[in-house]
């Protein structure tokens, strides 16, 4: 089988390139972290004061280790742009998820509409901002986040998406169908909760170890199949004490479901 990392002709370690808006397409390829350690972190909402301690409490060396996010860095909690600007971070890779995907459509399409949408599931802290700070955060989403990230392991290959994977598509089909910009696809990558609420039982995802992905709240990391929902709902904290960021080292005990 042709190795997924030769089928991505351009990839870059940090920036990303694509098409602009909707059409944009990027997938991040990695290999293992051959100096220190890789971390996933669930949807993190704008809870950077959650995100600094889970980091403190693992020790996470900037200098070594990487950490890998869903998505959904942005609205609900209350420092959605200090967790934007993570994004300039050399040890910092992120999805893009359904949060950051309103953003860009609406300034790329701007109604009062969607404005009213959007705040309505937190986005009223970005109406506060000048527009040329909007634009300046909209052009750090746009080339700075990736539909799908793949990390290949000496154990295993592990994905990251905010969302889901297609019922009936492989990995390896998945990534293609991103990279031709498949409209289906990245609605699928960014919004769908297809697998998450299905009633009856589904097959892994074949050609991936593991794929962490978040969107769905649950109370803990949950399995379903060879996908790791990770979204344990940080943003209701205050009303829900026990709700706290969701920070996973990327290590082969992942793979004991």
């Amino acid at each position: 089988m042709q190795n997924l990392t030769s089928i991505c002709a351009n990839i870059f370690s940090k920036r990303f390139a694509g098409a602009v808006g909707r059409r944009f397409l990027s997938v991040l390829f990695k290999k293992g972290n051959a100096v220190g350690r890789d971390f996933v972190v669930g949807d993190i909402h704008g809870e950077y004061q959650q995100l600094k301690e889970q980091l403190a409490a693992v020790e996470f060396d900037q200098t070594r280790d990487r950490l890998f996010a869903v998505g959904d860095l942005i609205d609900r909690g209350p420092e959605s742009v200090k967790t934007l600007e993570l994004l300039h971070q050399p040890w910092f890779f992120c999805c893009r998820g359904n949060h950051e995907a309103t953003l860009l459509r609406f300034m790329r399409s701007p109604s009062n509409a969607l404005k009213q949408r959007w705040i309505s599931f937190g986005g009223d802290w970005f109406f506060q901002l000048a527009s040329h700070e909007q634009q300046r955060l909209s052009q750090l989403i746009k080339h700075n986040t990736a539909l799908a990230i793949d990390v290949l392991y000496e154990w295993g290959r592990v994905g990251i998406v905010h969302a889901d994977v297609p019922l009936r598509s492989s990995w390896r089909q998945f990534i293609h169908q991103l990279q031709q910009a498949e409209d289906a696809a990245i609605e699928t990558a960014i919004w769908s909760r297809e697998r998450f609420q299905a009633v009856k039982p589904q097959q892994d995802v074949a050609d991936v170890d593991i794929i962490l992905v978040g969107h769905c709240i649950v109370d803990v990391p949950r399995y379903r199949n060879n996908l790791l929902f990770i979204d344990t709902g940080a943003f209701l904290r205050k009303e829900e004490p026990q709700r706290k960021l969701t920070l996973l080292e990327l290590t082969p005990a992942l793979l004991n479901r």
